[in-house]
């Protein structure tokens, strides 16, 4: 007999394997579809295709609970919010004017940051060590340990255990608190990024020629070649270089913003300006999401589509100046470049969203971006 009712039980969509305390009983006959509740030692919700269970009166969601982000007991941190069935990293915002660097997690209000340098350029993470340079005192820091450097502008890439460095013209590796150089690249450097199992190094020549310089990951002390970037106005160095939709983007500053598109899977490499107009002045900062490339722009971002053309628009009351942008797995965290704050847009049904309020780490201005590990 109790075969037989355990069995009912099963067919109505009960487990009798998760048994809990209901109140008011309900009788196993007529268990409702919507809440589960039996007795006879059944007491388990029936939860719907889009929803999981982990014991308890409730249901719950992998993808969004983050007491169960991506399954039972797999928990984030406090004040990390679980998207997609993963927790959403903490972010590390690099200050500048007075400089400092802080960890805020995107669900709570950050305390006020902690005062670590004046100009906080670049940031990088070498077997979970944080480095970062002060470009305004010419120091490289991993760590507590402090490093003078000469010839301009620090440049930092995290890739696994350890990070790249680019200063004066020269490449180094970071693993840990050792610093090692590796090649000369004979060129003013700027932002760099890895794309397709290569380092590419934005730089000017001694002639005043854009200059991207590719050094691959397998032989990093060598220089694998250089391409000369097509002559334009505006600024030299490019603001910002990323990787997005199998592509190395990198955005230049000026009246009307521009960038340059390199491909490099399909053959030889092949560069391509892309004219943003007017309607983008002075782009500062690259990011990819729902397959749409994010340009922050003096007072919005654009969102280009596959065939690099304006597809959407997003402006922000906190936000008033976008400059650095994160990319995170589903969503983006934007950086203003003059009131200190930052803010997250995220995407749903194609529709962009901001799922949290606007923060202000910083006193003066956001200068960078990092996702905590």
């Amino acid at each position: 007999m109790r075969m037989l009712t355990v069995l009912g039980l099963l067919l109505l969509g009960c487990d009798p394997i998760e048994p809990r305390p209901v109140s008011p009983a309900v009788d196993a006959g007529i268990c409702p579809l919507n809440g589960c509740e039996c007795t006879s030692g059944c007491f388990r919700p029936l939860c719907s295709d889009t929803l999981d269970y982990c014991g308890g009166p409730t249901c719950t969601s992998f993808q969004t609970d983050p007491a169960n982000c991506g399954g039972c007991g797999r928990t984030c941190s406090p004040g990390r919010a679980c998207t997609a069935g993963k927790c959403e990293p903490d972010v590390i915002v690099g200050c500048a004017g007075p400089g400092a660097i802080q960890q805020v997690a995107l669900a709570i209000t950050p305390a006020p940051p902690t005062a670590l340098g004046f100009d906080v350029t670049s940031m990088a993470l070498t077997g979970g060590v944080l480095a970062y340079a002060d470009d305004a005192r010419g120091e490289l820091v991993v760590g507590t340990a402090r490093v003078a450097v000469d010839g301009g502008p620090t440049q930092l890439l995290g890739f696994g255990s350890v990070a790249y460095a680019v200063t004066g013209g020269t490449l180094s590796v970071l693993a840990g608190t050792q610093r090692s150089p590796l090649t000369a690249l004979g060129t003013s450097t700027g932002p760099l990024a890895q794309h397709d199992q290569s380092l590419w190094i934005s730089g000017i020549t001694d002639g005043g020629t854009r200059e991207l310089t590719r050094v691959e990951l397998a032989n990093p002390s060598v220089v694998a070649a250089r391409l000369a970037l097509p002559a334009h106005d505006g600024s030299l160095l490019p603001s910002a270089i990323t990787q997005a939709r199998g592509a190395l983007y990198l955005a230049f500053e000026d009246d009307q913003g521009w960038l340059v598109r390199l491909d490099t899977l399909t053959g030889a490499p092949r560069l391509r300006v892309i004219e943003l107009g007017a309607g983008c002045h002075s782009p500062r900062g690259l990011g990819e999401l729902d397959a749409l490339l994010a340009v922050s722009c003096t007072d919005k971002i654009v969102f280009l589509d596959d065939g690099d053309r304006v597809a959407k628009t997003w402006t922000s009351p906190g936000v008033t100046s976008p400059g650095p942008i994160l990319t995170l797995s589903t969503q983006l965290v934007v950086g203003d470049r003059l009131n200190g704050r930052i803010d997250v847009i995220g995407a749903s049904g194609g529709q962009l969203t901001q799922p949290n309020s606007t923060k202000r780490p910083c006193e003066a201005r956001v200068s960078v971006l990092l996702a905590a590990p």
